[in-house]
């Protein structure tokens, strides 16, 4: 698990890189170079996910697993036992695809769609980059206000 994360943790440090070398590199190459990343990051996290579980199953009581991880119970929950595993072979990849694709969509929107952009609010700047976190974290927000009254049903029962 310390190896995934450390590996995970390199990957990253080595985008550091990118723009350092400034122009040098042919844009295509810095995408490239990005999605080499992200991908051997995905693979590193695949590897890291059921550790982490596997170290939660060892280190906390029965009773207190349901607290000390959201999304199995709620997956247990929700799915029926016998289609657990074809429901998870699909959910996996699908959250894969969304996270490399969101990769591209916010590199497009910095760069193409937001660029030159710079609005301010209540005295603060926003830039390409700052417009796309705060719309990521009012989605965020706007998800887990949605989905509270769904889960509650869930948690109790």
């Amino acid at each position: 698990m310390l190896t995934a994360d450390a590996c995970r943790a390199v990957l990253i440090a080595l985008l550091l890189v990118v723009p350092a070398l400034g122009h040098r590199l042919p844009l295509a190459a810095e995408f490239g170079a990005v999605y080499a990343v992200v991908a051997a990051e995905s693979a590193f996290a695949q590897f890291f996910s059921p550790s982490r579980l596997a170290v939660l199953g060892l280190i906390v009581a029965p009773v207190d697993r349901p607290q000390a991880s959201a999304a199995p119970p709620l997956f247990l929950a929700a799915i029926p036992q016998r289609l657990m595993g074809r429901v998870m072979s699909v959910f996996t990849p699908l959250q894969q695809v969304a996270n490399i694709t969101s990769i591209a969509a916010a590199g497009l929107l910095a760069g193409i769609v937001l660029r030159g952009m710079h609005p301010v609010v209540a005295g603060v700047t926003f830039g390409p980059v700052d417009t796309i976190f705060a719309a990521s974290a009012v989605l965020i927000i706007v998800g887990g206000l949605v989905m509270i009254r769904p889960l509650s049903g869930i948690a109790r029962s």
